[in-house]
């Protein structure tokens, strides 16, 4: 024969977690169980060792005696539990399984001269007690439902890629010397003037006339021989446009700049290309090119 006990809620564990329960439902039961002094409907329950027991019915009831404890541990401590020895086991699971299908046909009892309307609380009594187990199945499993789609939609680790580090110098490795930079005194030789030289005559041709005299003409003593010497290269290396256009900028004399065209061709002319020196330009008579003339290109020409 089964019989019914006093259980300490300490001595007894749940194989089912305590998740899959609603935490509001527990509540709810937990607050009844105070109210009522205990358990309506006892739990069922396995040896599991020396004084330890695990709950094969009723694990809803089980959390929410535990809760009822948590709230008053000196009203709760006992819960009332079937103990099913192990020897008869087997068909006390058996008895449970059927009885949680609970296929029996709902008895509803024949009318009476009372009318239809004392029939519909004994109609629905026997409809909540099919519907009861079938309520807390769903619930069971919508738990578990939730639970794995959690697990599912819990984002995988994003794999992290290796970084290469670049390889440093070892700190024994010495570091490489520059090799010492060694600066030389650089002298400044001031430029020489060329001597003068005599202009060779030039063929009859249609360029302009230019006669060399015996004597060689000799510039003004104030004009600077450095700064006569970079306007001779000036003249000797620009050509015609460029010339004409420097002249211009610098505010070359315009009767200096219409003698551009006489002074190239006469420049091509000679040896090189070049004039040697501006002793020579004046000495060649180029005809409107002065001493002047001269003088005022060197000191102006930049």
């Amino acid at each position: 024969m089964i019989k019914c006990y006093f259980v300490d809620i300490k001595d007894i564990s749940s194989d089912l977690p305590r998740s899959h329960f609603i935490k509001s439902d527990l509540e709810q039961l937990a607050n009844l169980i105070l109210a009522t002094d205990g358990l309506i409907r006892p739990l069922i329950l396995k040896k599991s060792g020396e004084e330890k027991y695990t709950v094969i019915e009723g694990h809803r009831e089980y959390y929410a005696a535990l809760i009822a404890k948590e709230k008053n541990s000196s009203k709760a401590e006992m819960v009332n539990a079937f103990v099913i020895n192990p020897n008869i086991q087997a068909s006390a699971i058996e008895q449970l399984q059927l009885l949680r299908e609970d296929r029996s046909p709902i008895v509803i009892p024949a009318p009476t001269s009372s009318g239809i309307e004392q029939l519909l609380p004994a109609l629905s009594a026997a409809i909540s007690q099919q519907i009861q187990p079938l309520v807390e199945q769903i619930a069971q499993q919508q738990k578990m439902l939730e639970a794995l789609m959690l697990d599912r939609a819990a984002p995988s680790p994003v794999p992290v890629a290796k970084i290469d580090k670049p390889d440093l110098p070892k700190p024994e490795d010495p570091l490489p010397i520059a090799p010492a930079v060694v600066v030389k005194p650089v002298k400044v030789v001031e430029p020489k003037l060329p001597k003068p030289q005599k202009a060779e005559r030039s063929k009859p041709d249609k360029t302009p006339k230019a006669t060399s005299s015996k004597k060689v003409a000799k510039l003004p003593e104030s004009i600077d021989p450095i700064k006569a010497t970079n306007t001779l290269d000036l003249i000797n290396t620009l050509s015609q446009d460029d010339l004409i256009f420097k002249m211009e900028r610098s505010k070359v004399s315009k009767a200096a700049i219409k003698l551009v065209p006489d002074i190239i061709m006469v420049r091509d002319r000679q040896p090189g290309r070049k004039f040697d020196t501006w002793e020579t330009v004046v000495d060649l008579k180029i005809k409107g090119l002065g001493a002047k003339i001269v003088e005022g290109i060197i000191e102006k020409l930049k």
